[in-house]
């Protein structure tokens, strides 16, 4: 995280909001926001970026500028910085004369009537307010998204040594010592590695099933997207990436019988919910079922990897309560399921067990029980590890939940600092949250 740290000082408009945000929290926890309040926020963002520094040239393959990039209320880049200058008190012809190229005062006055219709606000103050929700909203989305893709990571990590274990044997849960597979703490198994190449596919080449094939199989048989040795397996997805390398098409190449419904696309389907958050959902469960197809055809697997995205999207974006997520996501799969695939809604709805096993159905509610009831990221990953059985699977599953949740912060350092592969996974978080 410290070297996205550093490209956000190289980059001033994502310093400037950056800055601004810990000066609203700040304000917001003492009670203090008040008029002089957002206009600093909003003085830092524009002296910041618009008058300290030049900004910088654009280039074909660089990230769009943070306002861009996260523009919220349908806004145009250009009326999301009138904007954020409309709290300085100043007038539209001296709003014009900031902007950069410069704006007639006519062009601010149709640019500030413009951003009242669209936000369905009546004056430039509750502009003001919005502007200054945005900004705190953009920084709180991508402490979500990191913690995301550490939580999974983390809770794959923490389960490792007790996989296999019945939950009856396991006690105090602790990180750090070797088990099951005898591997160094802090390793993740094939849960986060082919969480880590779905999510380099997606950032890298959008939605393409024949890339996600292709850096599956770099994972399997190359140095890619593990700290150490690739192990365990799953059998579904072992016989899936044997039947790609002899040529089988991506979209043919998943168990599709009954008894391939194993927790292997569910285990790696989050980054489909991360670079897809803001994604109608009809999309997200278009590409959730089709990115499952890959490994796991069957339409149950489909349908849980896609209730499990539509739940991380509503995590992500803020819009609904914990206890709400799973209601809220049951409807819109029931809605824009492929009929071939929603009929299975039921029989997940049904299932009875939480016990952790490698049962698609099983590692969805054992990951959600255990999220949905506890109040940290900690409790939360203990607990599915201690239903034992597949325990770095149920435990990454969970971990994605609760990171999406409660944030980066919320996952414990000493835990995220004794991961292996840091530089890995850093890299792709920081390019999950340049694009964000």
């Amino acid at each position: 995280m410290a070297a996205a740290a550093r490209r956000e000082m190289t980059d001033p408009l994502g310093w400037a909001l950056a800055t601004g945000t810990f000066v609203v929290n700040l304000l917001l926890r003492a009670s203090l926001l008040q008029a002089t309040g957002i206009a600093v926020v909003v003085l830092l963002v524009k002296v910041s970026a618009g008058m300290m520094w030049p900004r910088p040239k654009a280039s074909a393959p660089s990230p769009q500028p943070v306002l861009v990039r996260l523009a919220r209320g349908g806004l145009t880049a250009r009326q999301l910085e009138v904007a954020s200058l409309t709290p300085l008190g100043l007038s539209n012809k001296e709003i014009g004369r900031k902007l950069v190229p410069p704006v007639k005062e006519r062009g601010v006055d149709k640019h500030v009537a413009d951003i009242m219709h669209k936000l369905n606000v009546h004056s430039r103050e509750e502009i003001a307010a919005w502007y200054v929700r945005y900004a705190a909203d953009a920084e709180r989305k991508k402490a979500c998204l990191a913690g995301a893709v550490w939580g999974h990571l983390v809770g794959d990590a923490l389960g490792v040594p007790y996989e296999f274990a019945p939950a009856g044997e396991i006690g105090v849960v602790t990180w750090g010592h070797r088990g099951a597979h005898g591997q160094p703490a802090g390793t993740w198994s094939d849960d986060g590695g082919l969480m880590l190449a779905l999510l380099d596919s997606l950032l890298t080449a959008g939605f393409d099933l024949a890339d996600q094939a292709k850096r599956f199989l770099r994972w399997l048989d190359g140095p890619d997207y593990k700290p150490g040795i690739v192990f365990d397996v799953g059998h579904t997805t072992k016989a899936a990436l044997d039947r790609l390398k002899s040529g089988t098409p991506p979209e043919q190449a998943g168990g599709r019988d009954e008894h391939d419904n194993g927790n292997g696309s569910l285990m790696r389907i989050l980054p489909v919910a991360l670079v897809g958050h803001g994604l109608e959902p009809e999309r997200l469960i278009d590409q959730a079922c089709r990115s499952s197809k890959l490994t796991h055809a069957h339409p149950r697997s489909q349908a849980v990897c896609a209730l499990y995205c539509l739940v991380v999207q509503f995590l992500v974006r803020g819009e609904t309560r914990r206890e709400e997520a799973l209601a809220q996501a049951l409807v819109a799969a029931s809605r824009h399921l492929p009929p071939g695939v929603k009929g299975e809604l039921e029989t997940i709805r049904r299932y009875p067990q939480r016990s952790g096993k490698t049962y698609v159905v099983d590692a969805f509610w054992s990951a959600w029980e255990a999220f949905a009831t506890s109040a940290s990221y900690r409790e939360t990953v203990e607990r599915a590890v201690r239903y034992g059985n597949d325990t770095d699977t149920t435990a990454a599953i969970a971990g994605g939940l609760a990171g999406a949740y409660w944030g980066l912060d919320a996952i414990p350092a000493d835990w995220r600092r004794g991961m292996r592969g840091q530089e890995t996974a850093s890299r792709l978080v920081d390019r999950l949250l340049r694009t964000a």
